[in-house]
């Protein structure tokens, strides 16, 4: 792992919390386990999971993570099918902070309603009936 000290990761976390809330960021390994370890494949440690962020805070969570020099792990879903959403070992050369983006889930229109942007939906079924009933309220 990283060679950054526990004060330096105490200070981190605490930058953390700040941007996100106490509740939104996890550490302790029993509450990160469903978010470290992949449906399919993939497992590993990380140093926190970022249960929470919205649009208008991840760029600050981002740039923490890298004044920190952290690995970052961008998670829509553990599925594990891609190897990429989940650490993959404990054989990295820094920590790992994993950012879910569960909750960035709203459909963006643009154009005056001529285009409409998912954003990094990743659930395709809640996607489609949001853009369904979009469409349905668009033609009333």
């Amino acid at each position: 792992m990283s060679s950054i000290t526990m004060t330096d990761n105490k200070t981190f976390l605490n930058e953390l919390a700040r941007l996100v809330g106490h509740s939104h960021l996890l550490t302790d390994p029993a509450k990160t386990a469903r978010y470290r370890k992949g449906f399919r494949s993939g497992q590993g440690d990380a140093l926190a999971v970022v249960s929470r962020v919205h649009y208008w805070n991840c760029g600050r969570v981002l740039n923490a993570c890298v004044n920190a020099d952290k690995i970052i792990l961008m998670q829509a879903a553990n599925t594990g099918l891609t190897e990429g959403s989940t650490p993959n070992g404990n054989d990295y050369d820094r920590d790992i902070v994993i950012i879910s983006t569960q909750r960035l889930d709203k459909l963006h229109l643009l154009d005056s309603g001529q285009q409409v942007w998912p954003g990094p939906v990743r659930r395709s079924i809640r996607w489609k009936k949001r853009l369904n009933r979009w469409a349905v309220n668009r033609t009333r």
